[in-house]
């Protein structure tokens, strides 16, 4: 496999949400579509967010990141995903390496957030550094937490 990382354009908006779509959590439980995330992508891009692709002939993940949607002062990990048929190959670690890199030189930290129900994710981050911070009860649905999280960069 030969991964190249790099800037999302506005044409890889669509094949991103996309991905998105095929995610169980952000399909079912948040219902998230592809439709939305690809209109939210292509905004996002075009006004000044951080939205990294890894790229295999095609996209097959993504990190975006809110410059300073930590709290006003920090960057912010909005979304990460990686097609399913590429999971568990190291993608999402290294485009998490290639943002945390790329932040180091302007930021302390690194913020985002997890669903109290998402171990796996969960297990991701703490095995990457982050610490758990605190919770949000309620922040998107009523019956889910979301747990702050934090990496000194």
């Amino acid at each position: 496999m030969s991964l190249e990382l790099r800037e999302l354009r506005m044409n890889d908006c669509q094949s991103a949400g996309e991905i998105v779509g095929q995610n169980a959590i952000w399909r079912d439980t948040y219902h998230y579509s592809a439709e939305a995330a690809a209109r939210d992508l292509l905004y996002g891009a075009s006004h000044g967010d951080y939205v990294l692709g890894a790229f295999d002939k095609t996209l097959i993940g993504f990190a975006w990141i809110l410059p300073k949607g930590g709290f006003g002062r920090s960057p912010y990990l909005r979304l990460i995903a990686v097609s399913p048929n590429a999971q568990s190959r190291g993608i999402g670690a290294q485009l998490l390496d290639r943002a945390e890199a790329d932040f180091k030189k302007t930021a302390k930290h690194l913020f985002l957030m997890v669903s109290d129900f998402n171990a796996r994710a969960q297990a991701f981050y703490a095995a990457r550094g982050y610490n758990r911070v605190g919770n949000v009860p309620g922040f998107v649905l009523a019956t889910v937490d979301e747990q702050v999280w934090m990496k000194t960069l």
